[in-house]
């Protein structure tokens, strides 16, 4: 199993000088095809692929007060597990969050997107906040993967569905 790193700092000092790095970052709640959809994306753009998993504080503050469905440590290890993933760590913070974007210096950041106005905004504000302090990290987006069908929230109704059958 590839070793989950304690933090973003520990992280930057296991990648030796001169590797690029592309910086991803989420819930990985309950592992799907989507996530591994995002991953093997944003392994192809670097050398060095680095998840960041959202502490389950920073997930329950966006997603509510049933999620995660996994704690940090289990997710963690999950994605550092999969084949795509150098280095994985736990994080309180976002990887659009400039401490993480200092730390880390990644050649490139991935963000999921979905074509709704609500994250086109958050991505605007994201992609211009970077591009000001940070101009040479390449920002790539990744739509939603293609099966809706195929994503935690729908994954945690459909078992919910089946079980008050």
């Amino acid at each position: 199993m590839r070793k989950v790193y304690e933090n973003a700092r520990a992280v930057k000092a296991s990648i030796a000088k001169g590797k690029t790095i592309t910086l991803v970052g989420g819930s990985f709640d309950l592992l799907h095809v989507g996530h591994l959809h995002l991953l093997e994306y944003s392994k192809r753009l670097e050398k060095v692929l680095v998840v960041c998993v959202l502490s389950d504080a920073n997930v329950k503050s966006h997603k509510g007060p049933y999620r995660p469905i996994m704690v940090e440590v289990y997710r963690a290890r999950m994605v550092a597990a999969l084949k795509c993933v150098d280095r994985a760590y736990v994080s309180s913070i976002d990887t659009s969050d400039e401490d993480t974007l200092s730390l880390i210096q990644p050649d490139s950041v991935v963000f999921g997107i979905e074509d709704t106005d609500h994250w086109r905004e958050i991505a605007e504000r994201r992609e211009q906040f970077i591009r000001s302090r940070f101009p040479n990290i390449k920002i790539h987006y990744l739509e939603r993967f293609a099966d809706t069908a195929i994503s935690t929230s729908a994954i945690i109704q459909k078992v919910l569905s089946s079980h008050n059958r």
